[in-house]
């Protein structure tokens, strides 16, 4: 089972992603921006738990994601962090490549399967080396 940090401005989505990701054995914490990840994740850090995996959204309104992974890579966050975007619907893969030069393990692009994140998370659980 991985502790997922979701930082995603999108109440429904979160909701339903947390959802899935629980019932798979997952534990979500949900944040709405990035001030709320990092405020999550010192809480996680002070009842001495670790997160595991963050999935970021790449469009949010106070901090986008390319300036969320960077502040979480500045405090000094080393779990995997998967960008996840459905904004830019041309050219989606181009957003996602670039997140992923600025410091994201990986990449998913909305909509797409629970089962494919559900994969990507537990084979990161494992490379990570957390029990």
């Amino acid at each position: 089972m991985s502790h997922i940090l979701l930082i995603d401005d999108d109440p429904d989505f979160s909701a339903a992603l947390a959802a899935e990701m629980r019932y798979a054995g997952h534990r979500v914490t949900c944040a709405s921006s990035c001030a709320e990840g990092i405020d999550a994740l010192s809480a996680v850090a002070y009842e001495d738990r670790d997160v595991d995996a963050v999935l970021v959204d790449m469009f949010m309104p106070d901090a986008d994601g390319f300036e969320t992974i960077h502040a979480l890579r500045d405090i000094g966050i080393d779990a995997p962090v998967i960008a996840i975007s459905g904004g830019c619907s041309r050219r989606p893969d181009g957003v996602l490549n670039w997140a992923r030069s600025l410091g994201a393990d990986a990449s998913l692009a909305k909509p797409f399967e629970i089962d494919r994140l559900i994969t990507l998370v537990d084979r990161m659980h494992g490379q990570c080396g957390v029990s």
